[in-house]
Order: C-alpha cells, then sequence, then structure tokens
C-alpha cells in the first residue's frame, strides 16, 4: 500500500516547491524526501503549520551544518558507543538504542534515567558534548526510520521506554539536576520541533508520585500531540505494557520486564 495518501502526496508536493530555495542547499536527499516530509504533515494539524515548520527545520539544519553530521552517521549501527562521545556517556547514562523491533518494524529503545550520574554527566562531558551525541543520535534514528518507513510502507516510528527507577528528588533539587532538566528541555524541544512524528509512544516507567512536577516543567516543550502519546505509569506498569499491543513479549524480556517462563509452563 502506498505510504501517503493522494491528498497527502499533493500536500507533499506542495511543501517541496515552497522550500525549493532552501533545498537548493541541502546535501541530504533524505531531508526532502515525502517520508520526511510527510512527518512534518501528520506531525501539525493543517498543511500551513506543516509547511512553516519544515521550512524552520530547513534553517535549523542550515545553522548547525547538520548534513556534515548526516554524512558522519550514514551506515553507523544504532549504538551509543558508535556516535560521538558514546562511550563516555553510556557509563554515566545507561540507555540501549535498539532493543528490537515490534511486528511492524517500529524501533523500541529504553533509557534507564533513574540509574543516570548526573553530576558525572556534566564533569565528564559538559552540556556541548552531550547535545553534540543527541544530534548525531536524532540524525542516525531519523535516517533508519526513514528506510524502514520506505521498505515496509508505513511510517515506522518509535517505541521508547524512558525507566526512572532509582531517580530519587534529592538529585533532581540539586545544582546538576536543575541543570539537567534544562537540557532535558533543549533536547526534547530539538527532537520534537525538527523530527516530529518519530515516536510511536513513550512510555515512562517506575514514575514516583512526586514526578508529576518535574513532568510539568519538561512536557511544555512537546506539542500537543506528542503529549497524547506519553504513557506515565508507576511500578504496576507491565498490565499496560502488554495491552498495548506494541511491545511484544521477547522485548519486554530483552528489557528485562517479565522472566521467560520455563519449557514445562509452555
Amino acid at each position: 500500500q502506498p505510504l501517503a495518501s493522494p491528498d497527502e502526496l499533493e500536500a507533499i508536493r506542495a511543501i517541496r516547491q515552497a522550500a525549493r530555495a532552501q533545498l537548493a542547499g541541502v546535501r541530504s536527499p533524505e531531508v526532502s524526501s515525502d517520508v520526511r516530509i510527510l512527518r512534518f504533515l501528520r506531525g501539525y494539524s493543517t498543511v500551513g503549520e506543516a509547511r512553516s515548520r519544515y521550512l524552520e527545520m530547513l534553517a535549523w539544519r542550515q545553522a548547525l551544518k547538520m548534513d556534515a553530521i548526516c554524512d558522519a552517521v550514514r551506515g553507523l549501527p544504532l549504538e551509543m558507543r558508535a556516535l560521538p562521545h558514546g562511550e563516555l556517556l553510556g557509563q554515566v547514562y545507561p540507555t540501549t538504542l535498539l532493543v528490537g523491533r515490534t511486528r511492524e518494524g517500529h524501533l523500541v529503545s529504553r533509557d534507564e534515567i533513574g540509574r543516570a550520574d548526573v553530576a558525572a554527566l556534566f564533569a565528564r562531558l559538559g552540556e556541548k558534548r552531550t547535545e553534540e551525541w543527541f544530534l548525531h543520535f536524532f540524525e542516525l534514528r531519523a535516517l533508519l526510520l526513514d528506510e524502514a518507513s520506505e521498505r515496509e510502507g508505513a511510517l515506522v516510528q518509535s517505541v521508547q521506554v524512558k525507566d526512572l527507577a532509582g531517580l530519587s528528588l534529592s538529585v533532581l533539587r540539586s545544582a546538576d539536576g536543575r541543570r539537567g532538566l534544562a537540557l532535558v528541555r533543549r533536547v526534547l524541544a530539538t527532537a520534537t520541533r525538527y523530527y516530529p512524528e518519530s515516536a510511536l509512544t513513550l512510555w515512562i516507567l517506575n514514575a514516583p508520585s512526586w514526578f508529576v512536577l518535574p513532568w510539568r516543567m519538561v512536557s511544555t516543550v512537546l506539542t500537543a500531540r506528542t503529549v497524547a502519546k506519553v504513557r506515565i505509569h508507576s511500578a504496576d506498569f507491565l498490565p499496560a505494557l502488554r495491552a498495548s499491543g506494541h511491545l511484544e513479549l521477547e522485548l519486554l524480556e530483552k528489557m528485562g520486564y517479565v522472566d521467560r517462563e520455563p519449557p514445562s509452563a509452555r
């Protein structure tokens, strides 16, 4: 089946035509592809808004020389250590960029945010290098999502698991914690604004009762459409995960959320 409807294809052509001057300076062909523009079209309520956001993204890419980053990550595996500063970041921010894929081909990732050492992150990497890693990650993920979408004939997205187990209020209240929240806001704003419709669902697990406060601060940078994709759960999250249909048993096992049944029980 076609990736986009006839009406969407017409809107995609119109947006590409409106951006022809800016696209003349873009080296990465994926940026002007149907699937990349389709993400903007589906991420915003009107064609006009999608066009404005797409043009804004092109200006941002030019300012940050994102074509060079795209060239640098092309063909790399979706692993932390493959990206600049990833080896060091992985030591203070435990993350699995690709746990696996769902039946529909969506990419599943898991961030163990509650185990992050925020003080070490700022002391050993700093904000600039951390944000540089995220820019490389966003570019690599976008390439893989678009490639998979073309292959599947449907919009492939990411299922993101953010595990807060171990997160303490005292850390968030510290100077490093406040810096961390500000960094999270900037990273989320970049992902939302310049890579729309990358996420299918965002699961926040093991959320403490006080998480409503930092979430209120962080979520203001997200679009209403993105906020609607977020599922926040305390420790009793497994029934919701299994009922969602997005995460098969094998993926839950890989993340350690269920124990594999012994052969005699199957």
